[in-house]
């Protein structure tokens, strides 16, 4: 859906950082949630999965506005209806999926925090199980996964976090020559 597609890029980043006014983010969200619901319908094959994924980082983004404990009992529930969907088990879904347990790791301290992150890593084993495409997807997102460590950590033990991100991006790119991984 090429109109879905143009307004979640610039969009979709705004509204996870919260920098929307409340009525202007939920008008935007409900009209993404409508064509994404619209283009689900029409779906077929690889269409279906990215239209999953794309309502999933949807729901995100509506959930991430929210704060404390309604937030939590939203990212909840969107993992209950994420693990009861047929369509969990696709890279997309996979991939949002990664997102999804990044965004709650941010909200948390702690080892509830490094729950979710460890999460993320068994998402990421289940997408390098997919193929060779989703593997090296797989690389990159762990060396996502490994800078947020890194964030958690104190200085000293810092430097060893960011040295194994850099090596799961090297190996990615090495892979899949590509300036997205680059620039990480």
């Amino acid at each position: 859906d090429g109109r879905l597609a143009r307004w979640l890029s610039p969009s979709l980043d705004s509204l996870l950082a919260r920098d929307m006014p409340r009525r202007d983010a939920e008008r935007l969200l409900d009209d993404a949630e409508r064509h994404a619901f619209d283009a689900l319908e029409k779906a077929t094959g690889d269409e279906l999965a990215h239209g999953f994924a794309r309502w999933i980082r949807l729901r995100l983004a509506r959930a991430a506005r929210l704060s404390g404990a309604t937030r939590l009992f939203a990212f909840r529930d969107l993992m209950t209806d994420i693990a009861n969907d047929p369509r969990h088990v696709d890279a997309w879904a996979i991939d949002a999926c990664i997102d999804l347990q990044l965004a709650w790791a941010s909200w948390l301290l702690g080892d509830a925090a490094t729950a979710r992150l460890s999460a993320a890593e068994q998402d990421c084993d289940r997408l390098a199980r997919i193929g060779p495409d989703a593997a090296t997807r797989a690389l990159r997102r762990r060396g996502e996964i490994w800078l947020h460590r890194a964030q958690r950590q104190n200085v000293s033990a810092r430097l060893s976090a960011l040295d194994r991100a850099q090596a799961l991006f090297d190996d990615a790119h090495e892979r899949s020559p590509n300036a997205e991984t680059a620039l990480r």
